[in-house]
């Protein structure tokens, strides 16, 4: 079976969406499908990096939208959504929800906290006084495609937002695949903390401050190494007084190997759909400190995940994973075993493809 996933252009090679589009392939070319990528060619970012594919215009993905040579599968991109809209496509497409347009408007905690880190810009600072019905009729470029499309959500979270905010049916689930080859299971000495930083929008440095001091409660000599966005790294610095190191722009590989040789992985970040950084981390078996977010559905109950708004609870779960406990390398094994099961490219290339056959997921 063909099947086609129109990429929308990144602004950065180390973008999540082309680490999920690039393992999508890989399994769907494990099992007997035929994957095609056209990256649509619409604004200025970087290419796909990791074998070449197809550049298509605009004009002719709304054609091929219309009636697809093979079924097309896309994601719910706030450009791409306009084009459909202004287009009015009803063609048979399916879009995978990864993003959710409109959580700074209609989720006050979400303005609330980039307002506390950084002030906010006046646009961000109005938007909890404009009617949510005037922010609904905004929003209407994104939820009147999804409406005439098939959708997929990445996580029961979207899935929910979608439905309730915007009233979009959707299909199903549909995690996003993870190559584990790119994350090996750490063996050797783990050493220091590993932060992720996103940037101004969803960032939480006060947590960030916070969960230090608790760390370093448990271990005084503890370092801090960090990816990311490197602006956001040296404003937390400067205004908290730290020394966090800057690892630079890392290949997939070599952020692979910086989990597996860190003792924990921090991941101050508050506004996702599903948050790929702690899973990556806990495949690589190094516990993360973060916000409860949606990849818990993959992930589970488990004591290799602390919450970044608890700080008693990550001083609690810090002691226990820097003490050398055996009890959590048995975790680790069970909850990458639980991560496999649910986001192994083979497993959710299988569940797509069942999807678009229009049958019941195994």
């Amino acid at each position: 079976m063909r099947v086609t996933l129109l990429l929308p252009r990144q602004r950065s090679k180390y973008s999540v969406l082309y680490d999920v589009y690039n393992d999508l392939c890989l399994g769907l070319s494990r099992i007997g499908a035929r994957p095609e990528i056209l990256q649509l060619d619409d604004r200025e970012g970087e290419d796909f990096p990791y074998f070449p594919v197809r550049r298509v215009g605009v004009r002719e993905a709304l054609d091929m939208m219309r009636s697809p040579d093979a079924p097309l599968v896309t994601v719910d991109d706030f450009p791409l959504m306009g084009y459909l809209y202004r287009a009015r496509v009803t063609g048979p497409i399916t879009v995978w929800a990864q993003y959710f347009y409109g959580h700074k408007f209609f989720l006050a905690r979400y303005r609330d906290l980039w307002r506390r880190n950084f002030g906010a810009p006046l646009r961000a600072r109005a938007l909890g006084h404009v009617p949510q019905s005037v922010w609904s009729r905004i929003a209407r470029f994104y939820w009147e495609p999804l409406r005439r499309s098939r959708v997929l959500a990445q996580s029961l979270w979207t899935a929910l937002l979608l439905g309730r905010v915007y009233d979009v049916p959707v299909l199903g689930v549909l995690h996003p695949p993870i190559e584990p080859s790119y994350y090996p299971l750490g063996r050797g000495e783990r050493r220091g903390a590993l932060v992720f930083l996103g940037n101004e929008e969803d960032t939480d440095l006060f947590a960030l401050s916070r969960t230090m001091r608790a760390l370093r409660s448990v271990d005084p000599g503890i370092e801090f190494d960090y990816f990311g966005d490197e602006g956001v790294g040296e404003e937390f610095n400067r205004r908290f007084g730290e020394d966090m190191r800057y690892l630079g722009e890392l290949e997939r590989a070599d952020l692979g190997r910086e989990y597996s040789g860190h003792a924990v992985t921090i991941a101050p970040v508050y506004n996702g759909t599903f948050e790929m950084v702690p899973v990556q981390s806990l495949l690589a078996g190094a516990p993360v400190i973060t916000y409860m977010q949606p990849f818990m559905e993959v992930v589970g109950r488990t004591p290799l995940v602390a919450n970044v708004e608890d700080v008693s609870a990550v001083e609690m779960a810090a002691r226990r994973w820097l003490s050398g406990d055996p009890a959590m390398e048995r975790e680790v094994e069970a909850v990458r075993g639980r991560i496999l099961g649910e986001m192994d490219p083979a497993v959710v290339a299988s569940r797509l493809l069942d999807y678009l056959r229009g049958e019941d997921p195994a």
